[in-house]
C-alpha cells in the first residue's frame, strides 16, 4: 500500500488524539515516514510516543513540532 493511501486511511484517528495538530508525508534517514505533528508544549511530542504505535502498515511514524509561519500568532484548530 502506498503512503499516501496508509496516511488517508489513518488521519481520522491519528487527527483525533489529544495534542496532535496535523499529519502528513515527510521523510527522515531516507525513507518516507508519516509526520505526526503536535502542538509546541514540549511534553507533546513525549506523551504522543507514548501512545503512538511505531509503524502504520509498515510505515515509521515520525513526531514532530508543528511548524508556524507566525509563531507569535496562537495556534488554531
Amino acid at each position: 500500500m502506498k503512503i499516501d493511501e496508509v496516511l488517508r486511511r489513518h488521519e481520522a484517528d491519528l487527527t483525533g488524539l489529544p495534542d496532535v495538530r496535523g499529519v502528513g508525508v515527510g521523510e527522515k534517514d531516507g525513507e518516507e515516514v508519516i509526520v505526526v505533528f503536535t502542538t509546541q508544549d514540549e511534553s507533546a511530542p513525549q506523551r504522543l510516543r507514548s501512545v503512538l504505535p511505531e509503524t502504520l502498515d509498515g510505515y515509521k511514524i515520525d513526531v514532530r513540532p508543528e511548524i508556524r509561519v507566525f509563531p507569535d500568532q496562537p495556534a488554531q484548530r
